[in-house]
């Protein structure tokens, strides 16, 4: 018979080894490979030479934290369900091949169910990336069908094309989830034989979770959404959402839309229409709220866009009274031929209750007036740059009235328009007239902005300047030698050791190499100074006798 020191020994034993077996295969070295390739089996292992035939099996043997799940270039007529997670470290991984190309294609059969997906995320902790998704009952045959769908936590959607969709190209329900680096093009497919007549819904959105009715923490970062028949690119239902740098334009509804959010971030976007628009519609960005049964949308930060031929309605509507501009920042965006509406629509029913509307540029180029339909009570304007007089209301301490002079580089067809185009000139009035907001330390090219800063998006950094001087010391006669490109910016000055300023000569008679010369003066130690725009520059230089 066992004594019970034996029996210990040998039941804590197997515990043991399971437990140093399930460490064992947590670490990224036992994660597991899978290949899929259309010229496969899933009787196959889903090795590299011996793939499985469909996406499905693969994800079916894709159970462990750390699986990944390589996909080959072809078409895969099959709707893509995950459910299993991965985890913080160690996600589950569905991609692409390097550097190879496949579909998921519903070739407008799939889904085929009311309210169905090509591709849904369920579980949590899922990277996916690389693929094409389209044709999703482009033909109308079931109601709602989504490409892309995400509801699960903390997963990641980039590199994918996701095109010919009935509704939704992207929606993510799921919270701390990351859309970047897409391409949603032609969703909403729904509303493009009558537009406006069924329902409207978007490219790409976070939106809605499906556990507590509020999307919280999803970034949606880097895409490119166009052509939409529906919204292009929104927040609704939502909480904490980042909305940076994505490129949006040409969508049938709204561009960018912004509804029932709190906390939103929206930063260094590119928001337009063109004239040669797909959808043939000129869309605004807008801020409203729909839901009577969510959070009032507030605290918001809209800063550092580039806004061109596209209105910028703030706020726009709202179904329940109250409802306005609450604790928002509108700062440093750029807006070119486009409306800046305050109330735009059902005016009554909205009322602000604080927003700061500073050091942003609004051109008007095309004659419509400024509008203005609702009350403009607990809004500060300041320091904004206006192509005309505002009219009252809008106009506040710091504002610059005329022309911002732009770059105005490149085109501005759909696709086209690039951020150089919203640059300041070094001789535009909107330099240093801005004022200091501590939120606002970047520009739209995460410049460093200055402690004066430039009104709009653009913080213009000049060329670093350097002087050369040459010989010094010198009887008197200085040979100047800079780096400095442009000519016709700023002044030379000399000053004594008294600090009098005995010569300045403008930069527009300057051409460099430059002498100066100062033999009539007393012998000494003396202060040169280039001054620009943004900065000067100064070196002391010796007069010998």
């Amino acid at each position: 018979m066992l004594n019970s020191t034996t029996y210990y020994n040998l039941s804590i034993k197997p515990f043991i080894v399971a437990f140093i077996c399930f460490f064992l295969l947590s670490l990224p070295g036992f994660a597991s490979k899978y290949y899929v390739a259309p010229n496969g089996d899933d009787s196959n292992l889903g090795t590299q030479p011996n793939p499985f035939k469909t996406i499905k099996k693969g994800l079916s043997k894709a159970q462990k934290p750390g699986d990944i799940v390589f996909v080959r270039t072809g078409a895969y007529v099959e709707r893509i369900f995950i459910g299993q997670s991965g985890s913080s470290k160690l996600p589950i991984t569905l991609t692409a091949f390097p550097g190879e190309y496949p579909v998921i294609d519903g070739q407008n059969k799939l889904p085929d169910y009311d309210w169905g997906y090509l591709l849904l995320i369920e579980g949590d902790y899922i990277n996916i990336s690389g693929f094409e998704v389209k044709n999703c009952n482009i033909n109308g045959t079931y109601k709602g069908g989504m490409g892309i769908q995400v509801t699960g936590q903390h997963n990641k959607v980039s590199n994918m094309n996701v095109h010919h969709i009935w509704e939704n190209g992207i929606i993510v329900n799921g919270d701390y989830c990351i859309v970047e680096n897409c391409m949603i093009w032609q969703s909403s497919y729904s509303n493009s034989k009558k537009p406006g007549s069924v329902n409207w819904s978007s490219g790409l959105s976070a939106a809605r979770s499906s556990k507590d009715g509020i999307a919280t923490g999803v970034t949606l970062r880097g895409n490119k959404v166009y052509n939409n028949w529906g919204e292009g690119l929104s927040s609704y239902e939502a909480e904490g959402t980042i909305i940076q740098d994505n490129i949006i334009y040409d969508n049938w509804s709204v561009n960018l839309y912004i509804s029932d959010t709190r906390g939103a971030m929206v930063e260094r976007n590119i928001i337009y229409n063109s004239t040669d628009n797909a959808v043939g519609k000129r869309s605004p960005f807008t801020l409203g709220d729909e839901r009577s049964d969510r959070p009032r949308s507030a605290n918001n930060t809209i800063i550092n866009n580039l806004i061109y031929n596209c209105d910028l309605w703030a706020f726009w509507s709202s179904v329940v009274a109250g409802s306005g501009l609450d604790n928002v920042l509108i700062a440093h965006n750029t807006l070119v031929n486009g409306q800046l509406e305050i109330g735009a629509h059902t005016a009554d029913k909205i009322v602000n209750k604080s927003a700061y509307i500073e050091n942003n540029i609004f051109i008007n180029e095309n004659g419509q007036p400024w509008e203005i339909k609702g009350s403009l009570n607990n809004l500060k304007f300041s320091n904004n740059l206006w192509s005309k007089s505002p009219p009252g209301g809008l106009a506040s301490m710091g504002d610059v009235i005329g022309d911002p002079k732009l770059s105005k580089t490149g085109k501005t067809g759909a696709g086209e328009l690039k951020a150089d185009y919203f640059k300041l000139l070094e001789n535009s009035p909107a330099i240093r007239k801005g004022s200091t907001i501590n939120k606002v330390n970047q520009d739209f090219f995460k410049n460093i902005r200055d402690d004066l800063p430039d009104i709009g998006a653009h913080e213009l950094s000049i060329e670093k300047t350097s002087i050369l001087v040459y010989p010094n010391p010198s009887d008197g006669r200085f040979n100047i030698v800079t780096n400095k490109k442009e000519e016709g910016i700023g002044r030379l000055e000399i000053y004594n050791i008294n600090g009098i300023r005995i010569k300045s000569i403008s930069n527009e008679a300057i051409a460099y190499p430059y002498q100066i010369d100062i033999s009539s003066q007393p012998s000494g130690i003396f202060t040169l100074v280039l001054i620009t725009e943004k900065i000067s520059y100064s070196c002391l230089i010796i007069k010998c006798s």
